[in-house]
């Protein structure tokens, strides 16, 4: 009788354990974690960012990731498939007040955007799925008919400096990552 009191409070207590680590649904942001009504997010100017990163796969797969405001709060997703009809992994991540602000501060003081007047190069592949990225300003007023759109890819002359650039904006897009909010797999999507 004693063993399997014992065994049962082992079993018991595994599976609180278990239950803790892993939870279950989406998890709650943390202070941290930007919500669309954060005061401290009323001078963002950015209203999504979307980057590709090209890719050489002669199957069809492929990644893409982007940071917007979905059900009132900052989230990055990222999307990716191993091939063409394969099952897509959606990845959905919370995102950090402080370097949400600090990569909208960056794109605009080191005007990233400015890039898309670069001039076209003479690269094309045609097994290859080039870089892009698309950056969306929010309305400057409720009158103003437009979003800002910028699109920067990666048949452009860019010099060494661009480069370094779009690697630091790469960089500050991985920090604004905070914890994992939940992950999705599609069939058909």
């Amino acid at each position: 009788m004693k063993r399997n009191v014992k065994g049962i409070a082992l079993a018991m207590g595994l599976m609180v354990f278990l239950t803790s680590l892993f939870g279950c649904g989406l998890k709650k942001p943390s202070e941290d974690e930007a919500k669309v009504n954060d005061e401290r997010l009323k001078n963002i100017e950015l209203e999504y960012y979307d980057h590709r990163a090209g890719t050489s796969t002669m199957i069809g797969g492929g990644s893409y990731d982007t940071v917007r405001e979905i059900d009132d709060r900052w989230v990055i997703q990222s999307f990716y498939c191993e091939a063409a009809g394969e099952p897509m992994t959606v990845t959905t991540y919370a995102v950090l007040v402080d370097k949400l602000i600090a990569f909208d501060e960056f794109i605009r003081e080191k005007d990233v955007v400015s890039l898309e007047q670069r001039g076209d190069s003479n690269n094309f592949v045609t097994d290859y799925s080039p870089w892009e990225y698309a950056i969306c300003f929010k309305k400057a007023s409720p009158d103003d008919e437009r979003r800002s759109m910028f699109y920067l890819d990666e048949y452009k002359e860019y010099s060494d400096e661009d480069y370094a650039l779009l690697e630091e904006l790469d960089k500050k897009f991985e920090e604004m990552k905070g914890s994992i909010l939940g992950e999705e797999t599609r069939e058909n999507y």
